[in-house]
């Protein structure tokens, strides 16, 4: 029941980053105006599809031979989302200050 809901919550903050993405500069996230909604909308999928990815493992969805994989490509995508979101920190700070 847990993975389910846990899953749902990745592919919702999937499918808002997609529309963050497209939309560009008219993306609103609870009705304020998202800065620099792309680089938002990239850091949320990585983290959404890390999720996916660390979901699939502990649910033993992953092949044995693949274990090796995905454990990179997991910390792949949770550094990409890092680097990002450290990358839109800085600018909003540059921005601000």
């Amino acid at each position: 029941m847990m993975s389910v809901l846990l899953a749902g919550l990745c592919v919702a903050a999937i499918v808002l980053a997609v529309v963050a993405f497209v939309r560009g500069p008219q993306a609103r996230l609870f009705g304020r105006p998202l800065h620099r909604p792309r680089m938002w909308g990239v850091g949320v999928v990585c983290l959404g599809l890390s999720g996916l990815v660390r979901l699939a493992v502990s649910e033993e969805l992953v092949p044995k031979g693949w274990e090796g994989a995905t454990g990179v490509v997991y910390v792949g995508l949770s550094g990409a989302f890092m680097v990002v979101l450290v990358s839109h920190l800085v600018l909003q700070i540059r921005a601000h200050g």
